[in-house]
């Protein structure tokens, strides 16, 4: 039973210097993958160890649209590992919007007005009034110029060149003809609840084009890539990515990209709101384990102050053991912390303890794309 945790567990030496390593062992050197860059720090996904594919044991997903849905029936979670991908996902997901954007500039049969009603919104208002405007002084206002500034090759002449694209760092893409140094920098953000790809900045020494951003309000709800895309346990298999749109509402809304009236969420943003979590989860682990074999321990006390931290299960087999944990100091053999609710607040959802008795422990199905919330467990298992 224990070997099917997920690796959450603890002892007290791991606790005190792992944590520690984690909050401020961030910065990593950019690495290379698949012929691509990627900015690496702690959110790598070959640094994750999600859990294994499992039966659904004790498992009961709830769609929203049950009849008679109560949501006091339910914890809907995350996972550690979730956080992690959702930031690697994004750099997936507007890589993939890009190769098909320059797919289908270098195509035989592009046809202006289709591409244009295509991608319109993966570009922010600054950047579509810019290359309009280039287009009208360079071009005479023949509209399929409005697509130069993207490309460093003039674009009468762009039928079947391929591009390398590659991830700086920052929310910055290099967009390079292959054979060719001369590139193009597109700053692609994710915008809107949803955290869609939008494209806000662009650099063209080529064709002496530099567009900022001058004003970050209304940069638009962002671009939804329509074909299958799926990246971890994120996707939009079937037009259905209901799970990637959970977890970004959740980080859109703490970011406060609907506040700051800038509608879009920094990369810098999203990997700071992943440390804030992991210190918040750091935090309970040592508060939780050190409240759990303080001498003064008693199972009413702890489950009181941890009542929000706690599925049923836990909590009633605490209650019923109520043996003191402090006399040996022992830790608990193997806990499992899950991110509760919208305010991803740490829920222990399995606890194994010797010395109380218990041994409990949840599988998870790490497929998600079908479930509204997340992840859901009963309460009452």
């Amino acid at each position: 039973m224990k070997k099917t945790f997920l690796p959450i567990l603890l002892c007290l030496a791991a606790l005190c210097s792992s944590c520690n390593k984690q909050m401020t062992d961030n910065d990593m050197p950019y690495v290379e993958k698949d012929g691509r860059t990627f900015y690496g720090r702690s959110y790598l996904v070959e640094d994750l160890n999600p859990p294994p594919i499992t039966q659904r044991q004790n498992f009961k997903p709830q769609s929203f649209y049950t009849a008679g849905y109560n949501s006091n029936t339910d914890y809907s979670f995350v996972l550690d590992s979730d956080l992690k991908q959702f930031y690697q996902a994004g750099i997936d997901l507007r890589m993939k919007v890009l190769d098909n954007f320059y797919s289908q500039i270098s195509g035989a049969n592009f046809n202006n007005s289709d591409f244009s009603n295509q991608y319109r919104p993966l570009l922010a208002p600054n950047v579509r009034a810019e290359i309009r405007k280039y287009a009208k002084t360079n071009h005479d206002g023949d509209d399929l110029y409005m697509w130069q500034p993207f490309t460093p090759l003039p674009i009468v002449s762009k039928i079947y060149v391929r591009y390398q694209i590659t991830y700086e760092g920052d929310d910055w893409f290099s967009i390079t003809p292959m054979g060719d140094d001369t590139g193009v920098r597109l700053r692609v953000v994710l915008a809107g609840k949803n955290m869609m790809p939008v494209i806000t900045e662009l650099k063209n020494p080529a064709f002496d084009v530099n567009i900022a951003i001058t004003d970050s309000k209304g940069v638009g709800k962002g671009y939804t890539l329509k074909q299958e895309w799926e990246y971890g346990v994120f996707n939009n298999k079937g037009y259905n990515n209901t799970y990637w749109n959970y977890v970004a509402n959740i980080v859109y809304n703490t970011c406060n990209g609907h506040k700051a009236d800038k509608g879009f969420i920094t990369e810098a943003e999203l990997l700071a709101f992943a440390d804030r979590i992991e210190r918040k989860r750091a935090q309970f682990l040592q508060d939780f384990c050190a409240d759990l074999t303080a001498p003064n321990y008693t199972a009413p006390t702890f489950v009181q102050k941890y009542s929000g931290n706690l599925t049923t299960a836990i909590s009633s087999a605490l209650i019923e053991t109520n043996k003191p944990t402090a006399a040996n100091e022992t830790l608990p053999s193997g806990l499992q912390v899950v991110l509760y609710g919208k305010e991803l607040r740490p829920l222990v959802v399995g606890l194994s303890d010797e010395t109380l008795g218990i041994d409990i422990h949840k599988n998870f199905d790490v497929h998600r794309n079908n479930l509204w919330y997340g992840i859901s467990i009963n309460k009452d298992k």
